[in-house]
């Protein structure tokens, strides 16, 4: 029979999932703990709901948050917008070289999945700077234009 010591990190040596579950080689009380422990991480204490407005949450005056959320929606749609446009790109070459996503994928320096999500507009998976490098790597160039 195994001791446990409740100050170290519960180390499960076995062959099976039913040697896991044997109350003699890992007790009850221990699986619980550790479960506890890990589920006590994860709690959220408040939610803003899909359709609310983070900022009065957080405090600000109702008239300020409106704005606030206004700007950060303008924010995020320019960069939507953006990432399409360099995706568009991509797909373009793609296609332009006739090209499998595999093939895609080996030339870009990414896995096939990110080629995937690329073609399919999946815009929140990337940031700016990775779908700029993937342009780049098509062997087309990339201005930026602040006004």
């Amino acid at each position: 029979m195994m001791s446990l010591s409740r100050n170290k990190p519960i180390e499960w040596i076995g062959s099976s999932l039913k040697d896991l579950c044997d109350d003699e080689i890992f007790p009850v009380d221990a699986r619980v703990d550790q479960a506890q422990k890990m589920s006590a991480k994860k709690i959220i204490r408040h939610r803003t709901p899909a359709d609310g407005n983070i900022f009065v949450d957080l405090g600000f005056p109702p008239e300020e948050a409106a704005k606030l959320l206004a700007e950060a929606d303008q924010t995020i749609d320019e960069k939507r917008a953006l990432k399409q446009s360099l995706m568009t790109e991509i797909v373009g070459w793609i296609h332009a070289q006739n090209l499998k996503q595999a093939q895609a994928a080996e030339i870009l320096g990414v896995t096939r999945p990110r080629v995937s999500d690329v073609v399919n507009q999946k815009t929140p998976k990337f940031t700016l700077d990775s779908l700029v490098d993937m342009v780049l790597r098509t062997g087309k160039h990339v201005q930026l234009s602040v006004q």
